[in-house]
């Protein structure tokens, strides 16, 4: 859906050179982003894609001032706002709108014995690149589960390129990632080697106490990476955020070209993104004049 059509105003362009901080997690983030700064309207500069280790980096470069838009995790997102977990101090970001949901994929070789998260005791485990979202919900995880890093799991950050590679030739025995469904690495590791995911039935009931409904019980079908049943995960919601410094004239530009044909024919999750759902952002407040372009999106939608 373009925000300059069917009767709503021609969103402005930037002033000049953007950044559009992606993460690596899935590469969902990466495929939406590349054509979000394709989209973007820019009245005199560039719009640069910066691949980074995931949620947390792309935060720490909205308020350094080195991305101008990012990627992020709601529960990443809600750590940066409250100023907890990886973040001292309450950050100020915004969010741009609500995206497609990621979920929980812990991953092992089906043949590992490893059925439920507790499991896991005395494994070694990937959980994702050290400024990742991945590794902030792996943490959380292991913690609810009584796990304690260096006691009682080894953990090794690795991307997700590193962490499959990783688990096929036996280094790790397990992977906690975070992505849609189906992740497209996970899925090409499993036609060369049964996989299996572990059930976090048990430890749901726990993060949902501590987070306030970050965390969403979910399912994943059989079919998704041919298991042999559907496994209990948990589902986290995608935000597109932003700095509170950005004029409201920018944020208009940006959902204009999110909700652009060009990013909608991206990826299958971005064919998905409504406004009407988009402008649900939980905790997290819109950035100032993100009320105004729903409202024009929503006419143009008539």
């Amino acid at each position: 859906m373009l925000l300059a059509g069917c009767g709503a105003a021609a969103p402005p362009g930037l002033p000049g050179d953007a950044m559009v901080a992606t993460g690596n997690e899935g590469g969902v983030f990466v495929t939406i982003g590349r054509e979000l700064a394709r989209a973007v309207p820019v009245a005199d500069g560039t719009v640069s894609v910066v691949r980074t280790d995931g949620s947390v980096a792309n935060l720490v470069r909205l308020t350094g001032g080195s991305a101008d838009v990012g990627f992020s995790l709601a529960d990443t997102a809600e750590a940066a706002f409250g100023g907890t977990g990886p973040f001292e101090a309450p950050q100020p970001v915004c969010a741009l709108a609500r995206l497609y949901d990621s979920y929980v994929q812990v991953v092992v070789r089906a043949d590992s014995g490893v059925t439920r998260f507790d499991g896991l005791r005395g494994r070694r485990i990937a959980i994702g690149s050290a400024e990742s979202g991945s590794a902030l919900v792996a943490n959380r995880l292991l913690d609810a589960a009584g796990l304690v890093p260096g006691r009682d799991v080894r953990t090794v950050h690795a991307d997700l390129a590193a962490a499959t590679a990783a688990l096929e030739a036996g280094g790790i025995d397990a992977m906690i990632w975070l992505g849609g469904l189906p992740t497209a690495a996970v899925a090409d590791l499993a036609a060369r080697v049964p996989l299996a995911l572990v059930d976090l039935d048990g430890v749901t009931t726990a993060l949902d106490d501590r987070y306030d409904d970050v965390y969403r019980p979910s399912t994943v079908p059989a079919s998704v990476y041919g298991t042999p049943a559907p496994v209990r995960t948990l589902s986290i919601t995608n935000y597109l955020m932003a700095s509170t410094a950005m004029p409201p004239d920018e944020v208009r530009a940006w959902l204009g070209a999110l909700f652009s044909e060009r990013v909608a024919g991206s990826h299958r999750e971005a064919e998905r993104l409504n406004p009407r759902t988009a402008i649900g952002t939980g905790s997290i407040p819109l950035c100032a004049g993100a009320a105004e372009a729903y409202r024009e999106l929503g006419r143009g939608d008539r």
